[in-house]
Formats: C-alpha cells, sequence, structure tokens
C-alpha cells in the first residue's frame, strides 16, 4: 500500500497471466510470482 512500484509489478504480472491464458503457463507463472513476492518482501 506504501509502494506503487508494487502494485505495476502486480498489474503486470496480472496482464501476464491474461495475455498468455494457458492452464500449464498460468501455474508457473503463479508460482514465480509467489517466489518473487517473498524476494520483495524479504528485499524491501
Amino acid at each position: 500500500m506504501n509502494t506503487p512500484s508494487k502494485k505495476k509489478l502486480i498489474w503486470f504480472f496480472v496482464f501476464m497471466i491474461i495475455y498468455l491464458s494457458n492452464n500449464v503457463t498460468v501455474m508457473v507463472i503463479t508460482l514465480i510470482i509467489n517466489v518473487i513476492a517473498v524476494t520483495l518482501n524479504v528485499n524491501p
């Protein structure tokens, strides 16, 4: 909520998921998003 850059990244990933729209691809990207989210939380 304090950093608009995170919101832009989230919208970017959501756009990628909608753009690709493949079941396997969505699963892989979702896993990558989880890893990136954890990384952002560990290293702000």
